[in-house]
């Protein structure tokens, strides 16, 4: 089965760069490699207005960039995170008057 990859970078709604993606790389193609490569070494922290960050909007993201794999392929979802989001564990349950936790 054909490996790709596939990136979404996020942050706390309104904070620059708030939801960054990449389409998806054939891991075999060394060049769309190269592309997502750079794409990451890219990505610069920014915000810290407060701790929680938008995860349900990256989820929301990697599911749509699940859709557009048209490739019979193997897919996953890795989260690295260094907060909650919105309304997890103890965070602020919506963000402009949407509830969050009904996101997820």
């Amino acid at each position: 089965m054909p490996v790709a990859c596939s990136f979404v970078s996020y942050k706390d709604f309104g904070d620059s760069g708030h939801l960054e993606t990449h389409a998806w790389s054939d891991a075999d193609d060394s060049e769309a490699m190269d592309g997502l490569r750079t794409f990451i070494e890219g990505l610069r922290p920014s915000g810290g207005a407060d701790v929680e960050e938008d995860i349900a909007g990256a989820l929301e993201a990697a599911k749509r960039l699940m859709g557009q794999r048209e490739a019979p392929s193997i897919k996953l979802v890795v989260l690295i995170a260094d907060a909650a989001g919105h309304g997890y564990p103890a965070g602020r349950p919506n963000h402009g008057g949407i509830d969050q936790k009904a996101r997820l």
